[in-house]
């Protein structure tokens, strides 16, 4: 299994710490983001706002066009800022990354102010940060050589090198086997809520914007019910939590998905942090389904 089993199998791992922190009060920490991993996740979140950032301006007047960077286009790409940010850093370089996003965020906001002066300058305000980003490993954040070098967004338009449709992003699913109904509903609502050029644009489900993944994952909680949902997670855990049972595991993997949701697992396999009270709920499940703590720390 990939990206949603494995954001179980982090649960798991949670779980296990989340043991070693009630026994010894020790603080945690948070895993490492890879490189290659940041850059692609990253990259897809740029391209994704370079995709639709043009349907944000009104051209009806210049006018409407000014309003509409400021109202529209600008905040959409202080969300693209938010999103890279929501990825975490690779190791040692969250200082100059933030940098980079600071500036970007900076000169949107001088846009904002003053919409007309970006768009009559033959000169581009992000040329800076762009070459920063470039510099850093970005293929499409801070790529100039775009169709739309207009946009306030870093200009990206390099095309990438696979093409996904729907059936590539169930693919992503690893070894799972839909039914044709789950299938038809899976598909439909992700055409619904990502579009059929944005399936085709972006990579498997590992390679998407976060907004796009988790459309995604609110298509599997739609169209896959509770306990196909703990069907399709369960293989995985058992796999790598052998000292329990299958009806233990059951019982954790339905607990959870009751109690955190589905989505909030998600973000777990994508390095969220549980809270305070969700600490508190994970062990409450694993007592709930009568398993011994050992069973996640060794």
């Amino acid at each position: 299994m990939q990206l949603l089993n494995r954001s179980l199998g982090v649960v798991t791992v949670v779980s296990a710490s989340l043991v070693a922190l009630a026994a010894c009060g020790d603080g945690g920490g948070s895993a490492a983001v890879s490189k290659t991993s940041y850059l692609a996740k990253a990259d897809a979140i740029c391209k994704t706002f370079e995709k639709n950032s043009d349907e944000l301006v009104d051209t009806s007047s210049e006018a409407a066009a000014n309003q509409s960077i400021t109202d529209k286009v600008v905040p959409a790409f202080k969300q693209q800022l938010d999103d890279i940010r929501a990825l975490g850093y690779p190791d040692g370089d969250k200082d100059a990354l933030n940098a980079m996003l600071d500036s970007a965020g900076k000169v949107a906001d001088d846009i904002a102010k003053d919409p007309s002066e970006f768009v009559n300058s033959d000169k581009n305000p992000f040329a800076d940060v762009n070459q920063k980003m470039q510099a850093y490993g970005f293929k499409e954040c801070g790529n100039e050589n775009s169709e739309d070098s207009s946009s306030t967004a870093s200009p990206e338009t390099t095309t990438p090198s696979t093409k996904a449709d729907p059936s590539s992003v169930l693919a992503s699913f690893g070894d799972t086997e839909f039914t044709d109904a789950q299938k038809n509903c899976l598909v439909k609502d992700m055409v619904d809520s990502i579009g059929v050029s944005g399936l085709q644009t972006e990579g498997g489900i590992e390679t998407m914007s976060p907004q796009n993944q988790k459309a995604v994952i609110a298509a599997i909680d739609k169209c896959l019910n509770r306990d196909e949902q703990v069907k399709m997670m369960l293989p995985q855990l058992t796999k790598q939590q052998t000292k329990l049972t299958t009806g233990q595991a059951s019982c954790y993997v339905g607990k959870l998905i009751d109690d955190l949701g589905l989505g909030r697992l998600f973000e777990y396999g994508q390095g969220a942090k549980p809270t305070d009270d969700e600490t508190t709920r994970v062990l409450d499940v694993i007592h709930q389904c009568g398993i011994d703590p050992s069973a996640f720390t060794s």
